[in-house]
């Protein structure tokens, strides 16, 4: 028997897929936000980036070049692999240059074939790493307060301890590692074990 090619993932993947439905939905959910996400960059600086520093500091340029690296597409990843230029992501998982709500629109009509390609970890890993990066560029992370740490038992000796963030819809909690959903009265343990 199979198991979904995204690591640590140890779910059956889908009819023809290499991936299981948890991660499919996490691409589609991704693939929709990454647009909202992308026009809501704003160069702009944030209050504590204004104004004048310490003496024998370099002052603060008059844009946020964290927000300018992520919506030019000539913007390559750096050592760290910090920053990713939503347009030169999706160019590459395309293979065409076109406009980042266009190429998500596409991914998404396509995204059982996308599911089925055998590079679907390496995709799957960025588009992650991109809607992360948008969500932290936008401020959006902040907006979903963690809520506590995933109590799912991967092995005898070992727990998830990932942390959960409130849904943005429904009324049910995914872990994002290791898929484990909370619901009902597993909120209410969860929030119990939070407490002690």
């Amino acid at each position: 028997m199979t198991t979904c090619v995204i690591p640590d993932c140890r779910r059956d993947p889908g009819r023809d897929l290499l991936i299981c439905y948890t991660h499919r939905d996490d691409l589609a959910h991704w693939l929709r936000r990454i647009p909202d996400l992308y026009t809501l960059l704003d160069p702009t600086p944030t209050r504590h980036g204004i104004g004048r520093g310490a003496p024998g500091y370099w002052s603060a340029p008059p844009a946020r070049l964290d927000v300018i690296a992520a919506r030019d597409w000539r913007s390559l990843p750096d050592g760290d692999g910090d920053v990713l230029a939503a347009p030169a992501v999706l160019d590459w998982i395309v293979g065409a240059v076109d406009t980042v709500t266009h190429h998500c629109r596409f991914l998404l009509r396509n995204l059982t074939v996308l599911c089925a390609l055998p590079t679907i970890d390496e995709v799957a890993d960025v588009l992650g790493r991109l809607h992360r990066q948008l969500e932290r560029h936008t401020g959006w992370d902040r907006r979903r307060p963690v809520v506590g740490h995933c109590t799912s038992e991967i092995s005898d000796t070992e727990v998830c301890a990932a942390p959960l963030r409130l849904p943005e819809s429904g009324e049910a909690i995914t872990c994002s590692v290791c898929g484990g959903v909370y619901r009902g009265w597993a909120l209410v343990d969860l929030a119990v074990r939070q407490a002690s």
